[in-house]
């Protein structure tokens, strides 16, 4: 079903579509546990839940991961450990619409830089094919830092890498630049 997005009314009166997450879809991500991502999906303009594999090409945009969703507010000592803040949890409870509206404004951080993640999560791919054989998985889909596209990995001990992955253009009579990739213990 389209039309999960509220209308703003901007200063020029022009009406603009603020993307968000209902309380239904964190709710339906809390359903799912462990290994499941709730992600944005352009083409049918509304979050999906789906393993974090579905985001590895570059389709789906990812809001945020099980793991992760009831450590949202950010007044947390830690993020992303197995403990929950009580703006997420209140009583120990879920609360799905502070849950959603923090996945909401995640969702408008990561929107305007969506085309480009698109385009350099491809680059990515090899390398993260090649780690999960070995037990690292992609922990968020990544960035770009000036010539380079960031990609964070987790170990099966926590261990938390960065592949760093140069984008610099290269001319097309030229030879590929050779790849380097620097690993970063977070």
């Amino acid at each position: 079903m389209k039309g999960h997005n509220r209308m703003t009314h901007t200063d020029t009166g022009a009406t603009a579509y603020r993307l968000t997450v209902e309380p239904r879809h964190a709710r339906a991500l809390a359903d799912h546990g462990t290994g499941w991502a709730i992600m944005w999906d352009d083409h049918d303009e509304q979050p999906v839940i789906v393993p974090p594999r579905h985001g590895d090409d570059g389709t789906l945009l990812e809001i945020c991961h099980y793991e992760s969703m009831f450590t949202l507010s950010g007044h947390c000592p830690t993020l992303d450990v197995a403990h929950a803040c009580d703006e997420c949890m209140p009583g120990g409870r879920p609360d799905f619409e502070v849950i959603a509206n923090h996945m909401s404004d995640i969702l408008g951080d990561h929107y305007p830089g969506r085309a480009e993640t698109a385009a350099h999560m491809p680059l990515t791919l090899p390398y993260t094919r090649a780690l999960a054989a070995h037990g690292i998985r992609r922990r968020f889909q990544g960035t770009r830092h000036g010539d380079a596209f960031h990609q964070r990995y987790v170990s099966p001990h926590d261990r938390h890498l960065e592949l760093r992955i140069p984008i610099d253009p290269t001319p097309a009579d030229m030879p590929a630049p050779r790849l380097t990739i620097e690993w970063i213990y977070l």
